[in-house]
């Protein structure tokens, strides 16, 4: 015989719910203790291309660089410039890394389940 709660679930039901987001939270436990470790070290690299102080020295070198060759200041102010904006456009954009993870894993969670 079912019980039936306050709110009209039943018991039995409640109690299959309950049991099943404890599945679901074991295994985001899970996932995270995974990836935490690959994450951190993904994220390491990213931010150390990003250093500010090695990015500032490496600009100032390359303008340094063009000016001793003889390159007048205006123009190698133009090309210090543009060394700039492409350093900072090569650095990886953290987002979409971390998306297009979480999509590449999803699909072979799929394809194991499709498999099995």
């Amino acid at each position: 015989m079912r019980a039936v709660v306050p709110g009209g679930l039943e018991e039995e039901g409640r109690s299959s719910e309950v049991s099943e987001l404890r599945e679901v939270l074991k295994a985001v436990s899970e996932f995270l203790k995974d990836i935490r470790e690959p994450l951190e070290s993904l994220i390491n690299t990213l931010l150390s291309g990003m250093d500010g102080g090695k990015l500032a020295r490496d600009v100032a070198e390359f303008y340094k660089a063009l000016v001793e060759s003889g390159v007048d200041q205006q123009t190698a102010k133009q090309w210090t410039e543009r060394y700039f904006n492409e350093r900072l456009k090569s650095v990886p954009n953290l987002g979409e890394i971390l998306s297009s993870i979480f999509k590449e894993r999803g699909r072979r969670e799929f394809v194991k389940e499709s498999e099995g």
